[in-house]
């Protein structure tokens, strides 16, 4: 459970004490890539080009990340994000654990949006 950040693990602890299951309860996370992406060569191409290139990037290093989650019957809840070098993904406390075996990825962050307050 090392690669599981402390607000999800707390946020899994709560949803089991109301008694929901682990099996379908799910969880919204955000699975960082371990290894970052490194694009070269960007004053020689435009704007447009590299992120396609970092894209390509992305989708070749998250290929075992994507395999994993089809593995396990999480292939419909997921979304690459390129800029992120992440996998936002909607899943289940068991399909947490085997997806924080992967060595590929680095860590599994709540993904809930925080309320900011502007005065």
């Amino acid at each position: 459970m090392e690669k599981i950040e402390p607000r999800l693990k707390v946020e899994i602890d709560r949803t089991k004490l109301q008694g929901f299951e682990g099996q379908r309860t799910k969880f919204k996370v955000i699975m960082e890539h371990k290894e970052p992406i490194r694009l070269s060569n960007t004053a020689e191409r435009n704007r447009r080009k590299n992120i396609e290139e970092l894209q390509k990037q992305v989708l070749q290093k998250q290929t075992p990340i994507i395999s994993k989650l089809t593995e396990i019957g999480a292939e419909q809840n997921f979304k690459v994000l390129p800029f992120a070098n992440s996998v936002y993904a909607e899943l289940t406390y068991d399909q947490i654990m085997e997806m924080s075996k992967l060595q590929d990825i680095k860590v599994i962050r709540l993904s809930r949006e925080d309320k900011v307050i502007v005065s």
